[in-house]
């Protein structure tokens, strides 16, 4: 088999690089751009297209999210993914013909049987790829954070997946998916940035990028309600097991949610948020003191906003939502479970995605399933130190996958296949299991 590329289209980002490695060669926003007409404003130039990060720097606010989310479904816009995928492949400068291609999917779970038959036609007909695999992405994230049982939890842009895992089996039947996400989060933050605090972003995907992602990187917090601690203080652990380390969980992680409510309070950058210059009205003309008057409002204070930013993932009906939240959706999946496994899965909770990042979430989040199950004894969390390896966790475990397989004759879909058996073929040949 020639060399064989990893490829992982998240709803957010994408991961593309060579089988093998640690880390993917392209980490590319999944969006694409149109630069303006210079003479027509609001005329994009089809020739003039962009993909990934430079959409945003280059495309004067032509910029398309290709895989979006409303509040029932999922949809894609292949006719932009084809030319994304496109221009990525063209990225890599591959010495060998195109169609020498070889290609395994990290299979997303927003992906259906149709979307797959595209991709297959897209692959083979468009890329013309000489041989595609479909690797399911639950399969790929316990093999990326290389744990034997668990729980995997994944918080991706538009769904929160919690997967168990029992002495390297996948328990498929058990798993469970909300569709509550980053995207709800950046939303729910984007409208309060708009209704409470005058900061206009007018649903512009290039405006709201400009401010969304760094404030969600550097200014949330998640605190844990001092009633919810209270609670939880008042349960009776008498009958259970464990009694002692539930009691020194309790303390300390009240301990840190106690630091990080002082962290807060005196973080001098909320007090001072400074308000973005294309969310302000210009003015014609201005004399000097409406100019000082206007250096002192473009600052604001946005404390509350850093702390109530998360709470969509644990009250999804924030943002008009029915689902469950992310600890009901996990006591789901747990408790769908055989009795003799569950403590096992809660003993080692795998978490993913860019939003476990915000800090006190680990403990927000260990509250939360202590008050809606009590006589789950022990719950820990396995968290890796370096954040960006929490989004990598699929294309990592694609990664290992493909380099232990590839030499596997049953790996890839081969384009003689695809054309005997027709699109239906990827997604009936997906990978579900180690082989």
């Amino acid at each position: 088999m020639e060399e064989l590329y990893i490829l992982d289209i998240g709803a957010h980002t994408t991961h593309f690089g060579l089988c093998g490695f640690s880390r993917p060669k392209y980490i590319e926003r999944t969006v694409s751009g149109k630069l303006l007409d210079k003479n027509c404003s609001s005329f994009p130039l089809k020739t003039k297209k962009y993909i990934g990060n430079s959409s945003f720097s280059q495309s004067n606010n032509n910029v398309t999210q290709i895989i979006s989310t409303d509040f029932q479904s999922v949809s894609i816009n292949w006719e932009e993914l084809d030319f994304f995928l496109t221009k990525l492949i063209e990225r890599l400068e591959i010495d060998q013909e195109m169609n020498d291609l070889n290609l395994l999917n990290v299979r997303s779970s927003y992906f259906t049987a149709n979307d797959d038959r595209h991709f297959a036609e897209l692959m083979f007909e468009t890329l013309n790829c000489e041989g595609v695999s479909n690797v399911l992405q639950p399969l790929c994230s316990v093999i990326g954070c290389s744990q034997i049982s668990g729980l995997c939890v994944d918080i991706g842009e538009i769904s929160t997946r919690c997967t168990p895992f029992y002495e390297g089996r996948i328990l498929y039947n058990h798993s469970s998916t909300s569709m509550i996400g980053g995207y709800q989060i950046s939303k729910y933050l984007q409208d309060m940035l708009s209704q409470d605090y005058g900061i206009i972003t007018n649903g512009s995907l290039m405006r709201t990028e400009a401010i969304v992602p760094e404030f969600k990187k550097e200014y949330l917090y998640a605190v844990t309600p001092k009633e919810l601690i209270d609670k939880i203080n008042k349960q009776n652990f008498e009958n259970t097991e464990n009694k002692s380390k539930i009691e020194e969980k309790i303390k300390l992680n009240t301990e840190k949610n106690n630091q990080l409510v002082k962290e807060m309070s005196n973080n001098k950058k909320l007090q001072n948020f400074e308000i973005p210059s294309f969310s302000k009205k210009k003015k014609k003309k201005s004399n000097e003191k409406e100019n000082e008057k206007e250096k002192e409002q473009q600052t604001i204070d946005v404390s509350n906003l850093a702390e109530n930013t998360i709470n969509p993932l644990f009250y999804p009906h924030l943002v008009g939502k029915t689902c469950k939240s992310i600890h009901e959706t996990i006591q789901q999946s747990v408790t769908s479970c055989d009795l003799t496994v569950r403590q096992d899965l809660l003993k080692n909770i795998v978490l993913m995605g860019g939003s476990t990042l915000t800090k006190g979430f680990v403990e927000k989040l260990w509250f939360h399933l202590k008050e809606i199950s009590p006589e789950m004894s022990e719950i820990n969390f396995f968290v890796p130190n370096a954040e960006e390896d929490r989004g990598l966790f699929p294309w990592l475990g694609g990664s290992l996958f493909g380099n232990v397989y590839k030499t596997s004759n049953s790996l890839l879909v081969s384009k003689i296949l695809y054309e005997e058996d027709g699109p239906n073929v990827l997604n009936q040949k997906t990978i579900r299991s180690l082989m």
